[in-house]
């Protein structure tokens, strides 16, 4: 199938797959508001600086029911990218996508809903500069950066991020300046794991809360790794980074 792109205003869509494009949103973007309603489709293999998947910019609120993002790529959001908008995800799977910011999904300014949601091997992977040191992965199935996430009924599992000179934090989930409410959510065999540099190190293998007024219900946390510490929730009062 050939390439396609969409930056969508309103408009509603009901099935499709889409692949490969580099941009701003490698299977679709939506600015200005564009909120379409998207339904059963797959977003696949795709590849973006920001928003792998899909992106979402300047207030769109998109509805997304039963949909699939899998083996997606970006530096920012490999599934998917939100900022400054507030999507509607339910019923979704979010399955090996990779990027160095949010795997799954990156949020900022954001304030979506995500309900009832798959995070499972997506890989927050660890950049090196021609110069420079090397940058850590960061939220392998969701990162949040000054957002407030309501996420519900959702699994992250088998989801890893990989340190480079400075900390890999949040293997499951990051949050950073944010007011994330988690509720009824599964964290389970998330990694957050160190690099090949000498004293590189890993936090929150399950979740990582930073300097975040999050709040946390029922959820579970099962066979976390984190080579550092809090192999399944890290809550600190400083960031240490995004």
């Amino acid at each position: 199938m050939s390439p396609l792109r969409l930056d969508q205003r309103r408009a509603p869509i009901a099935t499709g797959i889409w692949t490969r494009y580099l941009g701003g949103g490698g299977g679709m973007h939506n600015s200005q508001g564009g909120s379409p309603t998207v339904t059963g489709c797959a977003f696949s293999g795709n590849l973006a600086i920001n928003g792998g998947g899909l992106s979402n910019f300047s207030s769109s609120s998109p509805t997304l029911t039963d949909s699939t993002f899998s083996g997606n790529e970006a530096n920012r959001g490999g599934g998917m990218y939100n900022e400054g908008s507030s999507p509607t995800v339910t019923n979704c799977s979010f399955e090996n996508n990779s990027a160095h910011r949010g795997a799954g999904m990156n949020n900022e300014d954001s304030s979506p809903a995500v309900v009832s949601c798959l995070f499972s091997g997506n890989l927050g992977f660890a950049v090196t500069p021609p110069i420079g040191q090397t940058f850590p992965g960061r939220g392998g199935g969701m990162r949040n950066v000054n957002s407030s996430p309501i996420v519900i009924g959702c699994r992250f599992v088998g989801n890893e991020v990989v340190a480079g000179d400075s900390p890999a934090m949040g293997g499951g989930l990051l949050n950073v300046a944010g007011n994330a409410t988690l509720v009824n959510c599964e964290f389970s065999h998330n990694v957050a794991r160190a690099g090949c540099h000498p004293g590189s190190d890993a936090f929150g293998g399950g979740v990582a809360l930073m300097s975040d007024s999050s709040t946390v219900i029922n959820c579970t946390f099962v066979d976390n790794q984190a080579c550092s510490r809090a192999a399944s929730v890290l809550r600190t009062s400083k960031p240490i980074g995004s």
